[in-house]
């Protein structure tokens, strides 16, 4: 998961709730939001999304930070990998 503000807390609170999806590992700028989040969880964390994607197995990435660098982030995510978006990236889809 990328983004540990608001809503990356709220999505981490799911992931303790359902056996369907695990949260492996989480990256914010912010270290320190990032590591609070996977110390509840139990994940690992990471200061850059670069970072996440060289260090983790990832089957899927949730892009939740503020709404500018969704569309930089989700492109960056290696080949393969499933990535959901929490907000659109442009009007036009």
């Amino acid at each position: 998961m990328i983004g540990a503000g608001a809503i990356g807390q709220a999505y981490s609170q799911a992931f303790t709730k359902t056996d369907q999806a695990e949260l492996v590992s989480v990256a914010d700028v912010r270290a320190e939001a990032a590591q609070a989040i996977a110390d509840t969880i139990g994940c690992a964390s990471f200061e850059s999304a670069d970072e996440m994607f060289e260090k983790s197995m990832l089957d899927a990435v949730l892009v939740c930070p503020p709404r500018d660098p969704h569309r930089p982030l989700s492109s960056r995510h290696p080949a393969g990998d499933s990535c959901a978006l929490r907000k659109a990236t442009g009007h036009r889809v």
